[in-house]
Order: C-alpha cells, then sequence, then structure tokens
C-alpha cells in the first residue's frame, strides 16, 4: 500500500510539489492557472448592481500585486502585466504633463509606471451595450470623454474591452499594444512568482483544491472527457482548461504510484473489479450484505456488480438511508440509493420508519426541509417520543457589533441553564472557527460545563439534549457556500 493511504499530509505535500513543478515549467502554464481562480463570470450575466457587488464581494477579485480590483476582466490585465513585468498603478489618480484642472477626480484602471501611458478597460460589447444595471448612454459618453481627455493632456491611452475577453483576444490584443508604446514584456523568473504564491497562501488554497479533485477522479473513474462534459453541464468556465490540468495531475499520481511500486484504496477496488470480471478469480458467495449503503461510489457499485454477474446467482441486501448521505467528498453517490430500481432492477423494499432517537417535532422539520431535495426519498418519521409544542426554534444573530452570533449562543446557553442544569448541550456550526469563538465566549462566561461543540460532519450520530446550530449566512463561507473553487470538487 502507498504511504499516501495513511498520511494525509505527505499525499497533499506530493499534490503541492507536483503542482509547483507543473507551474514552473512554464510561464503559460503559471498564467493560464492563475485565470482559473475565481471562476472566470461573464458581468454581463448580473441583472443588478447589488448581484454584480456581492459576486465581487465574496470572490475577493485580489490581483498578484496585492490590489483588490472591481471584475474578472481586470484581474486578468493585472495578473498579465505583474507576470510579465510591466510596472504599474491600480486606479492611480489621473496627473497630465500640462497638469491642468481636469474637474474630477479621475482614476484610469491602470497607470504604467514612468510613462505617461494609462490603460483603461471598458465594459461594453462591440455594439456599446453595457451590462444590463449600467446606463449605456452615459457610459459610451463617458468613454469619449476621457479619450478626449487624454488627447488634450497629451498622454497615451491604452485601451482594452470586455468583447475582447468574450473573443478570447484581451491578453493577446493587450500585449500587442503595449509593444507598439514601446511597453517589452518581459516574464518574471516563474521561482519568483511561486515564491510569493507560498507566501500569499494561494499555493496552499489551491493544493488542497486538487488533492480534492484528485481523490473525486479516482472514486469517479473519471477521463478527462467525462471530466469536460460534466463541467459543461455544470456551467464551469474554461472546462478544457480545468479537465487538462486534473488530467495532468491525475496521470502524474498514477505515475507516482507505479515508481513506489504501490497501490492505494481505488486501486484495490478497480483491480478486485478487474479480477472478477477477466475470471481470475469466481465469486462463490450466495449472500451480498451492504450497509451504509447510501455513502457507496461509483467504482463500489462496480465492484458489487460484478460480484452478482459473475459469482452463483446470489442475494443482494442492501441497507441504507439516503437522508443521512454525507459523503459525497469521498465519492458518495446518492443517486445509487435513490434510484436503486433503475440501476440495479427489480427488487423489494423494507422501510424502517420508526425513530426512538427524536421527537415528532424535530422529526417533521427535518423532514420536511430534507425532502425539498427532489433526489431525497419521501417518508414519514414516525417518533417514538411525541410532543404537542414545537422544539425547533429558529433565531437571529445579535445583530449589533461584530459578536452578535456568539452573544445569542450565550443566551440561549443561559436559558436552558436556567430550567435544566444538568441537560447536555451541543454547539454545531459548518466551520471551525465559529466553534472556537463560541466556545470562547462561553468559557469566558463559565458556560462551558457539559458542552460539545460538534461540525456538522462530525455530529453524525452522536446526541445531546439541546442541539444550537450556528452560522446560516450568505456568501463563501456560509452555509451552505457560495465558494465558487468548490464547483469544481462538486
Amino acid at each position: 500500500m502507498s504511504a499516501f493511504t495513511e498520511d494525509e499530509i505527505k499525499f497533499k505535500q506530493w499534490v503541492t510539489s507536483w503542482l509547483e513543478t507543473y507551474l514552473k515549467s512554464d510561464n503559460s502554464r503559471l498564467l493560464n492557472f492563475v485565470n482559473l481562480f475565481p471562476e472566470p463570470t461573464n458581468p454581463f450575466d448580473f441583472k443588478t448592481q447589488a448581484e454584480y457587488e456581492s459576486y465581487v464581494r465574496d470572490n475577493e477579485l485580489r490581483t498578484l500585486n496585492g490590489e483588490r480590483v472591481k471584475g474578472y476582466q481586470e484581474l486578468l490585465i493585472a495578473n498579465f502585466m505583474y507576470l510579465n513585468g510591466v510596472e504599474y498603478t491600480y486606479e492611480a489618480p489621473y496627473v497630465s504633463k500640462r497638469r491642468i484642472e481636469i474637474g474630477f477626480d479621475y482614476r484610469p484602471d491602470f497607470y504604467i509606471k514612468d510613462t505617461s501611458i494609462y490603460i483603461e478597460h471598458f465594459g461594453v460589447d462591440r455594439n456599446g451595450g453595457t451590462r444590463p444595471d449600467i446606463d449605456s448612454a452615459k457610459y459610451n459618453e463617458s468613454m469619449l470623454s476621457k479619450r478626449a481627455l487624454h488627447i488634450e493632456c497629451e498622454t497615451n491611452l491604452i485601451e482594452t474591452f470586455h468583447y475582447e475577453w468574450i473573443e478570447g483576444t484581451l491578453l493577446e490584443g493587450l500585449e500587442a499594444r503595449l509593444t507598439e508604446h514601446g511597453i517589452v514584456c518581459k516574464p518574471k523568473d516563474p521561482e519568483e512568482i511561486l515564491k510569493k504564491l507560498r507566501e500569499e497562501g494561494r499555493i496552499a488554497t489551491w493544493s488542497d483544491l486538487m488533492t480534492k479533485a484528485l481523490q473525486a477522479i479516482r472514486v469517479e473513474r473519471l477521463t478527462k472527457e467525462s471530466m469536460i462534459d460534466r463541467f459543461n453541464k455544470a456551467g464551469i468556465a474554461q472546462p478544457n482548461q480545468i479537465a487538462e490540468i486534473l488530467d495532468a495531475i491525475h496521470a502524474g499520481y498514477i505515475q507516482e504510484l507505479k515508481d513506489q511500486n504501490a497501490i492505494d484504496f481505488d486501486d484495490m477496488i478497480i483491480r478486485a473489479i478487474h479480477s472478477i470480471n477477466s475470471e481470475q478469480y469466481i465469486p462463490k458467495w450466495k449472500y451480498i450484505l451492504v450497509d451504509e449503503f447510501q455513502d457507496i461510489s461509483v467504482a463500489r457499485m462496480e465492484l458489487i456488480t460484478s460480484l452478482i454477474e459473475k459469482g452463483p446467482q446470489p442475494s443482494l441486501t442492501v441497507v441504507g438511508d439516503d437522508w443521512q448521505s454525507i459523503y459525497r467528498f469521498s465519492g458518495g453517490k446518492l443517486e445509487l440509493t435513490t434510484r436503486f430500481g433503475e440501476l440495479v432492477g427489480d427488487y423489494t423494499e423494507t422501510k424502517l420508519q420508526k425513530t426512538f432517537r427524536y421527537n415528532n417535532s424535530i422529526a417533521n422539520t427535518a423532514g420536511q426541509f430534507i425532502m425539498e431535495n427532489p433526489e431525497q426519498y419521501k417518508k414519514h418519521i414516525e417518533t417514538h417520543i411525541k410532543l404537542t409544542q414545537s422544539q425547533v426554534y429558529l433565531l437571529d444573530d445579535k445583530s449589533t457589533g461584530k459578536d452578535g452570533v456568539y452573544e445569542r449562543v450565550k443566551e440561549v446557553v443561559q436559558k436552558i441553564r436556567a430550567n435544566d442544569t444538568n441537560g447536555s448541550i451541543a454547539v454545531i456550526a459548518r466551520y471551525n472557527y465559529l466553534l472556537e469563538s463560541a466556545k470562547l465566549n462561553l468559557t469566558s462566561a463559565k458556560l462551558q460545563a457539559n458542552i460539545s461543540f460538534w461540525s456538522f460532519h462530525k455530529s453524525k450520530g452522536l446526541e445531546a439534549d439541546y442541539c444550537v446550530l450556528i452560522g446560516f449566512f450568505q456568501g463563501r463561507l456560509g452555509f451552505p457556500n457560495e465558494n465558487k473553487d468548490e464547483a469544481i470538487i462538486e
């Protein structure tokens, strides 16, 4: 067995090393990779200014030079200039040679240092159209005014356009115009860039993303073509570029296992399937039982299918609960449970619909929420404990102050303790930082006795008399989170 199977840190170190080697082997690779994150988004798709501002806020459009910019296309331009050694200032105040009074605070998008050259990126299509929330007539009028100002003040204006990005010529056109104005692109040393990316934590973030992607590729048994197909169906931008990189790391990983003369857990399943299908091994089991079936992966299901097809007509029994399917990140395929008949054929179903774990108020509230997903089975859960009063409460946080949510948790715990001095309490959240802050707040108030702090994932199968769930807010670190990078993993 490969050392990677038991040592997650060693596996991530290999992914990081592979990624750095891949990126520094070619400057164009580095630029292409950097430009994948955050996910490219067409600003013309936003219907309101609030929608667009929410996108910019949640996606941290920060350049390699450290500036936070207002749009993805500005990010591309800034990163291109940084990687090619063109020194610039973002939104510097406009100063002309003649230093005339221009009457307003004009800040072009970019200023090339120690020159009279400015860059404006105009968000228009070939017909002068703009984002739906922008007045196109006024926007085009402002473009004309800026051009006239540069002519009057004898400064040089390089223009780039939204439609160039749509047509795939934005950076190529920018480089040509820079050259025309005597600005020569001199690519930076990749090692210098990687050092900066390490220091900023970007390599670690990308490495984590690649690790998750590689695991998904293995358990789903994906090819480059099937990845592209999935990305296209999900509306992921630049599907070919992403699939190419992921296919490359998968090939690198397979080679690494060969070099180690070792296998991993996915290899065990894949080789077992091959051994059965090629009849090197003949299954002898008459009865096959699979527990926790809701978390089964594509490869494991393929193994079961092989055991059935090559075995002595065995009887298959599976036990699972689609409402408890939480292992999609490691290949769990819910559809194998909820579409069992379509995938396996005729079967007999037995539903276990009575629980002794919680009361009817929790069962009804949770069930109503879960069954909003059309992929889930429709169930009516009977509970041993029946109550007439609701046992589920939805509270806002204390909106004043940055610690409002933790103050609200403290109030809830104080209320519980006033009525029940011994009951067990669990504070549950998606992210550990929320749990740590809640714990610190309760400890300082001397309220930490008989309280557990669990992530949503770690809480599965555990129980407490009172559960306080926190962190239901929108955004990149919300729940569910709106991080576009995760869309690739999904």
